[in-house]
């Protein structure tokens, strides 16, 4: 298991397609949230990933509803829709 710094320092996400995928930030912040006892706290999850936007990403995130950014339930859906893979890859093609 990571330790909360390990998880800290790898979780950025800027939405590029040279950078981590949507799926593996979503895990790395699952993580982070596990390591810090808060698996289940959607508040603080949607919190602190907030922090862990950059670039593309960050201004997209800003562009949000409010309530999807306080909820890390809404604001995953919304980080898949966006940034999902599967989307990229249709993309490049």
């Amino acid at each position: 298991m990571s330790t909360p710094a390990e998880a800290q320092d790898t979780a950025t996400f800027d939405g590029e397609l040279n950078g981590i995928t949507c799926e593996k930030f979503i895990r790395l912040i699952r993580t982070q949230a596990f390591d810090a006892g808060k698996t289940w706290d959607n508040e603080w999850i949607a919190a602190h990933v907030s922090t862990r936007f950059d670039g593309p990403a960050r201004r997209w995130y800003e562009s949000l509803d409010h309530s999807v950014q306080r909820d890390w339930n809404a604001l995953r859906d919304a980080l898949l829709e966006q940034y999902a893979l599967d989307k990229w890859k249709s993309i490049r093609s």
